[in-house]
Order: structure tokens, then sequence, then C-alpha cells
């Protein structure tokens, strides 16, 4: 499962790049910080605390540029820190943004609207490793005596749907943008490995970037061309 998800996004992520030379796009790198909860049911049970911490790759299709809609994606990967569990992701953000006209111009651009993420989550936990069921018929309660830890460990599949409530870019010259967002996602995890495990929960994030932009500015670029003045006379004199 790992491996072909992480196969889809890479090959989705080089489409995307192949065609950003064509294209009018802002590409650069992020850093993000969520927080929130999780409930956990099936092998793992109960409730956690959450702060996840990740970061990569970040590409927008108007960073600057004097339209409504924008569609912006990351993909990169960090840590879940879930109570006691210290879980691996990977994953890919999709927003679809919103800029009316009156919240977009030459310096800066807000917007907001929904974000769909697909993510790969994978960690290990210890569970105590019972006896087999023959040795309690020969032992009785005391065969609990050869029980001991174990490590398992999971794999899973997030999929988030969420808002981002304000987002903004500040245009620094013609090439370069700073970004932040503000939001919020709920999370559905669903898998297993050694572990059959369902979680959801909730999460706030906040991210800041910074982006180059390639053929993005809010304004066509105004080129001097000199033209032959048609009312101009030329007089010969001999």
């Amino acid at each position: 499962m790992v491996k072909n998800f992480l196969s889809a996004c890479i090959a989705l992520l080089s489409i995307v790049l192949l065609s950003a030379s064509a294209m009018a796009i802002g590409i650069g790198g992020y850093f993000d910080i969520g927080a929130g909860s999780t409930t956990w049911s099936g092998d793992l049970s109960g409730g956690t605390t959450d702060l996840v911490p990740t970061g990569g790759l970040i590409l927008d299709t108007a960073a600057a540029k004097n339209k409504i809609f924008n569609y912006r994606l990351k993909f990169g990967g960090g840590k879940m820190l879930s109570g006691d569990l210290k879980l691996d992701k990977v994953g890919m953000v999709h927003t679809f943004g919103l800029s009316p006209s009156n919240m977009r111009g030459d310096e800066a651009r807000f917007f907001f609207g929904p974000r769909i993420g697909l993510h790969y989550v994978g960690g290990k936990y210890m569970s105590l490793d019972a006896p087999d069921p023959l040795m309690f018929l020969f032992l009785g309660p005391y065969a609990w005596l050869l029980s001991g830890d174990k490590m398992v460990h999971f794999d899973m599949f997030r999929f988030d749907l969420g808002l981002v409530l304000l987002g903004f870019n500040f245009n620094l010259g013609e090439h370069a943008t700073l970004t932040f967002e503000f939001g919020f996602d709920y999370g559905i995890m669903l898998g297993g490995d050694e572990a059959s495990i369902t979680a959801n929960g909730i999460e706030g994030f906040a991210t800041l970037g910074f982006m180059y932009r390639i053929n993005d500015r809010f304004g066509a670029v105004q080129k001097n061309i000199e033209r032959p003045d048609e009312n101009k006379m030329s007089i010969n004199v001999d």
C-alpha cells in the first residue's frame, strides 16, 4: 500500500513539474504545523492530542495573477505526534482557492476555499504478546508469566477534508511571493498491517511558504513598441 501510494503521488507531481515550464505558476517550499485530537478504535483505542509538523514542495497556479480561482498543491511529509505515538506522515494537499476582486491586487492576494488531503500514515507501538492458549491448559493462570511485549507495525491511509479560512500571498518584487495559510481539517484514517486500526479527528493548521513565480504577474507586461510617425512629413531639399 505504501509503495503504490507514494508511486501515485510522485507520478502526479512529475506531471505537474513537467508542465510548469509552459504555465504561469509559483513553485517553492513550505512549512506546516498542525494541532488537534484523534480518536482511535480497533487494536488501538482511546483519544490523543496531536502535533503535526510537516514540510515540502508547494505549487500555485495563481500566486499573483489577477484571477478569481487558484489551485494549490502541497506535497511533503513529516511527523504526526499523537500521544505516545510517533508516526510518519507523507502525502499531498489540494487546495481550490477563491479570491474576490476586492481581495487581490498587485502586491497582495487574499483567498479562501476547500482543500482535500491524501496521506500515508504509519508507525509502531508496543503491545502485550499473550501466551499460546494451549499453555493455559497446562499452567493455568501462571501462563501469563510467559507473556511479554512485542512491537506492532501498522500502515494507514488518511483522507482529509478541510477549509482554508484565510490565505494570503505577499508579492516581493517581480518573482518572489511569501505565503501564509490558516484553516482546519477533519480526517479519517483506515488500515493496518500487523494490526486493525481506524481513527478520526480534527486538526487546525498554519502554513508558511515561499514561492518563485514563473510567468505569474498580476497585470500584463507592458512592452514599449516604437512605431513610425505616419503624420511626420519629409521634405527633400535639392
